[in-house]
């Protein structure tokens, strides 16, 4: 889950709920206003534990997590616990990767996307 945490840092959370619960947690290290466009991305590299989750907020990454974890539990979008703990956001646009991307990568899908929000 990507999500406002406190005032305008953004959070990206995962809790798989299954026989192994573990969390993977992580805050944007700077504010970002609420009602703009943003370019949020989270990396979670089941292949390199120890490199953590990342949070990246347009092209820069500000926060990583101690830890990234398997994804074998259910993903929900703009909304945590099924439909309890919904946020009140728009979502643009979406993209699951079957891999984990690079600082650069991110970066590139920022540049190519960001005109059609500006």
């Amino acid at each position: 889950v990507i999500y406002y945490d406190t005032g305008t840092k953004l959070r990206f959370h995962y809790n798989p709920y299954d026989s192994n619960p573990s969390t993977v947690s992580t805050a944007s290290s700077n504010s970002h206003p609420i009602n703009e466009w943003h370019h949020v991305v989270a990396v979670n590299d089941e292949n390199d534990a120890a490199a953590g989750g990342k949070l990246y907020v347009n092209t820069g990454l500000e926060g990583t997590a101690e830890r990234a974890i398997a994804m074998n539990g259910n993903l929900f979008y703009g909304m945590q616990n099924g439909n309890t703990q919904a946020s009140n956001c728009i979502i643009a646009q979406s993209r699951i990767y079957s891999k984990a991307l690079t600082a650069e990568e991110v970066t590139q899908n920022y540049d190519a996307t960001k005109s059609r929000f500006e």
